[in-house]
């Protein structure tokens, strides 16, 4: 009686760290699908807020140079949900063409790269003390959307 207690605690601390292990995947899985159809989301909004608002835009670079694209930027941040919209890190917002080059009939493409750090996982590096051993490297997601000028 006694050695079946036993064997069923191990075999229940056993299939404990197996589901565990299981739930902790589906989590991580279910937060980089979140982010890869928000940036995607955020990418596609983008190109349609530049499209719908092509003028006001291109008015607004040309009386603010120093802030090029602002409100486009502000829209597509507005877009991020739960996301941290700290730019260039974890976020990074890629408008193409610049300005100038923006023509009737020409191609516009945003991109969206996020990285996700939440897995990473670092160790400091025995020989080194300026320096750390990356076990798990970032996630680093990137959707882009891009559509012609009316």
């Amino acid at each position: 009686m006694r050695r079946e207690r036993g064997q069923a605690l191990i075999e229940f601390t056993l299939s404990l760290f197996i589901i565990l292990a299981l739930m902790i995947g589906v989590v991580a899985f279910g937060m980089v699908f979140y982010t890869y159809i928000t940036i995607d989301q955020m990418a596609r909004r983008g190109v349609s807020y530049m499209l719908d608002n092509a003028q006001t835009l291109a008015q607004w670079n040309s009386e603010h140079p120093d802030q090029i694209d602002a409100p486009l930027i502000e829209y597509i941040k507005s877009q991020a949900g739960v996301l941290n919209t700290t730019e260039p890190y974890p976020m990074q917002i890629i408008i193409s063409p610049p300005p100038e080059e923006r023509v009737p009939g020409g191609f516009f493409e945003v991109t969206v790269r996020y990285t996700i750090d939440a897995f990473a996982f670092r160790l400091p590096n025995p020989f080194s003390a300026d320096e750390v051993i990356t076990v798990v490297p970032p996630i680093r997601l990137e959707a882009t959307a891009g559509s012609f000028f009316e």
